[in-house]
């Protein structure tokens, strides 16, 4: 028999265990054709809308990607080699030299890589034209992308991946060349002591958990920031510390319950575990800390996606603005704005005009546009304040919970009125000013700059200082209200600014609610879609680590359950102690991975202002039935293969 004879062999008979490491890799590789054709598609070099960001967006996912499956690779070829020493140090009493010994283990993972280099380009190619079709609905391209499968495509393909196989490859031969024969043939047969509980590692993993949890809670959205590097040191030092020590606690505790342990199910299921969570502590904090990341990214983005959109009427509150600088006649261009929106049917909008002048508050050194206090009253309706007298104003500013500037501590809150001097054009106004934190009168604009708040004066005072302004310095504005999520006034609302665009001479600028939501919303539309994608190769590389752990694992599993059914034990025993140490090693990870996630969707929560929590759940669920969905399929493998080998096993 052939060396190459021997590692095609050695394939087919570890084919459960390389089951789960060819998925994971035929999944990235196809993840990783499928953005390359889009990093490369010759229809996004011609500047559509969002290309850019999708494309920019796209190169670093595969970057990510690459660098993930790597070290994933790197692991999984690692501890395949680890598992199978005596299977190596027996090749050797046979007469196997090393270098052919590392012959055969170059062939079977190049043999691996290849496979799934072959498979995940064929996936890729497979599901390419429906990739296509789905980035083209998030660009919101009137006519969906080409197929596109050019040479370019397969050849960096095939070079980043092909490398990858081929250094993990030439990585896992240090396992081997390092070791003696009797070292190969002891490795698995050392002898297993029972684990003692380290109350230092502990009661360090509990500290460490909970700095990192209370930083991640801190009400200042700067701390947040600050802690995003330290808090994750923090939490994954103490999952690592706590996913040892916390599981031979409960253990233990369950070990001394006399009541629950001596009865056949638990006590055999407990004893087990107790040893295989000595064992696998380290890949289970591992998963764990992936498992987090994960949902903490799709959270994230998704959180994003949905409280931009909601956000638009904070920033925008009216359907289309128009504002002009210094205009004497600004009829031409009010008329130009309702012929277009005329073409494209948007006829049932009221329209408001209003002029405004800029000054500065004296005390808070805050710019602000001045209005008059009728215009304040007529947006505000019956939320308004009371009219003002000639010596007060209201000050109109987004909710407090968005005002990431002056903010104070809880225990000193801002009050509701304060005095300051309004500086205008030859005059200083003495006013007590009211706060009105319910939202902007006006869309964001970059006319409106450096002007921050509104400012409602008494309608006298405001028409006299009206008066006195420049005619440079005056800003007419007028706006449409009505639905503003409408893709007839997002188009109405491009086709003004590409008008603009034409003639830079005019001071103007149009600005919209439809233009800010559907921008917003394509933009996180494309960075959802790409962490989507992402996360399943995240996702796919945590459950392979899992399933391999698992049957990796499978003949010691048998000699077990042999020795058990000799003893007595029921195939209903064996399946609940073989069922309880699965989910266990599946299901914690995910359960401490969510629990993390939690407390980093909270702290995202501090940072856009939003309770965000909900959607970090959401999305955990969606994850959860996923995982649960992959845990049963794999759970009836293991099993059929594991009780298929009982019968004539030794002791």
């Amino acid at each position: 028999m052939t060396l190459w004879q021997i590692a095609l062999r050695n394939i087919r008979q570890n084919q459960r265990r390389y089951l789960a490491y060819l998925v994971s890799a035929t999944f990235a590789v196809m993840i990783y054709f499928l953005y390359t054709t889009l990093i490369l598609h010759p229809d996004l070099q011609g500047g559509y809308r969002f290309a850019e960001n999708a494309v920019r967006g796209m190169k670093a996912a595969a970057i990510v990607i690459v660098i993930f499956t790597f070290l994933f690779l790197l692991y999984s070829n690692s501890a395949f080699i680890h598992q199978r020493m005596k299977e190596f140090g027996l090749l050797s009493l046979l007469g196997v030299s090393k270098g052919q010994l590392t012959i055969i283990i170059l062939v079977e993972s190049l043999a691996i890589g290849a496979m799934a280099l072959g498979l995940g380009m064929a996936g890729g190619l497979l599901f390419l034209h429906l990739f296509l079709l789905s980035i083209s609905a998030v660009l919101q391209l009137s006519t969906p992308l080409r197929f596109y499968a050019g040479w370019p495509v397969w050849l960096r393909t095939i070079e980043v991946f092909g490398g990858l196989f081929v250094l993990v490859s030439l990585a896992s031969l240090r396992e081997i060349v390092g070791h003696s024969v009797i070292d190969m043939l002891r490795a698995k047969r050392r002898p297993k002591a029972r684990p003692t509980f380290s109350w230092l590692r502990a009661l360090l993993g509990l500290a460490l958990l909970l700095a990192g949890y209370i930083w991640a809670c801190s009400p200042e959205p700067l701390a947040v920031v600050l802690g995003v590097g330290p808090v994750t040191l923090l939490v994954s030092l103490g999952t690592v510390f706590l996913m040892r020590e916390g599981n031979i606690a409960i253990l233990s505790w369950l070990h001394r319950r006399r009541r629950f342990f001596y009865q056949p199910k638990p006590f055999v299921t407990v004893n087990r575990l107790i040893y295989k969570m000595q064992e696998n502590y380290q890949v289970l904090a591992a998963v764990s800390i992936l498992m987090a990341v994960i949902l903490t990214a799709i959270g994230t983005v998704f959180s994003l996606y949905m409280v931009v959109g909601g956000d638009t009427g904070i920033y925008h509150p009216h359907a289309l603005q128009l504002i002009q600088r210094g205009e004497k006649e600004p009829e031409a261009a009010i008329r130009e704005v309702e012929e277009v929106m005329a073409q494209h049917q948007l006829t049932d909008y009221a329209m408001t005009e209003v002029s405004v002048f800029q000054a500065q508050l004296k005390e808070k050194q805050d710019w602000v546009y001045v209005i008059p206090y009728s215009f304040y009253a007529s947006q505000r309706r019956s939320a308004a304040l009371p009219p003002p007298d000639p010596d007060e104003a209201i000050l109109i500013t987004p909710p407090a919970y968005l005002q990431m500037q002056n903010r104070q501590v809880a225990d000193q809150p801002e009050p509701d009125r304060f005095a300051d001097q309004l500086l205008l054009a030859g005059e200083t106004l003495d006013l007590t000013i009211h706060y009105d934190r319910r939202g902007r009168l006006l869309n964001t604009s970059q006319l409106l700059a450096p002007a921050i708040y509104g400012l409602a004066l008494a309608d006298s005072v405001y028409a006299r200082q009206l008066a006195r302004q420049e005619s440079q310095d005056v800003l007419h504005i007028t706006f449409w209200d009505g639905e503003w999520i409408n893709r007839r006034l997002y188009q109405a609302v491009t086709a003004l600014r590409q008008q603009n665009a034409a003639e830079p001479s005019r001071q103007q600028h149009i600005t919209s609610a439809a233009v800010y939501y559907y921008e917003s919303i394509g933009s996180m539309g494309i960075a959802l879609f790409i962490a989507f994608f992402v996360s399943l190769v995240f996702f796919a590389a945590c459950f392979s680590i899992l399933y391999s752990r698992l049957f990796t694992e499978l003949e010691e599993e048998r000699r077990y359950a042999s020795r058990l059914e000799q003893l007595g034990a029921g195939h209903e025993v064996l399946r609940a102690q073989a069922l309880s140490q699965a989910a266990v090693l599946f299901f914690l990870p995910f359960l401490v991975g969510m629990m993390h996630a939690t407390f980093a969707m909270q702290a995202l929560g501090t940072l856009v202002r939003h309770t965000v929590l909900h959607y970090g759940w959401l999305v955990a669920l969606v994850y959860l039935l996923l995982y649960a969905v992959c845990f049963a399929g794999t759970f009836s493998a293991f099993w059929r293969t594991l009780r298929s080998g009982l019968q004539g096993q030794s002791i």
